[in-house]
């Protein structure tokens, strides 16, 4: 058995919350990915009861992502969810292989009235340096 536990490194991007019910705009923390040479993001939906909500990825050089800008789909692996009411208890990815150093998740609400509940982590792998603390 080879040794995950010590070459990944799981960092929040949306937090479990309340349900999200206004329509609008939710931001993700951002994850600095300059000691990794890979990066997928899970999503995780719980109860959702109606409006769509559709994740994009976008990518910067700058902390505090002052330049970012959506990642191109040829930086992509796979393609970035959208959960609508169907898609309760689901788990959703997207892969990063693009050269920027910062990245964060933004997903749009619409159509949301009583909403639904959206998770996402950011799981970071290939460190420069192991184990990660």
């Amino acid at each position: 058995m080879h040794d995950l536990h010590n070459n990944l490194k799981a960092s929040r991007c949306i937090s479990p919350a309340a349900a999200l019910t206004a329509n609008g705009t939710t931001t993700g923390q951002t994850i600095d990915v300059a000691d990794f040479g890979s990066v997928e993001f899970v999503f995780l939906s719980g109860v959702i009861t109606d409006g769509t909500f559709t994740a994009t990825l976008y990518e910067g050089d700058a902390s505090d992502m002052s330049d970012e800008a959506a990642v191109a789909d040829a930086d992509l692996l796979g393609t970035e969810p959208a959960f609508a009411a169907s898609d309760d208890n689901t788990v959703k990815r997207v892969g990063y292989i693009g050269s920027k150093r910062y990245l964060r998740v933004k997903v749009v609400q619409a159509g949301a009235t009583s909403g639904g509940f959206i998770t996402c982590i950011a799981v970071q792998g290939h460190p420069k340096t192991a184990p990660v603390a």
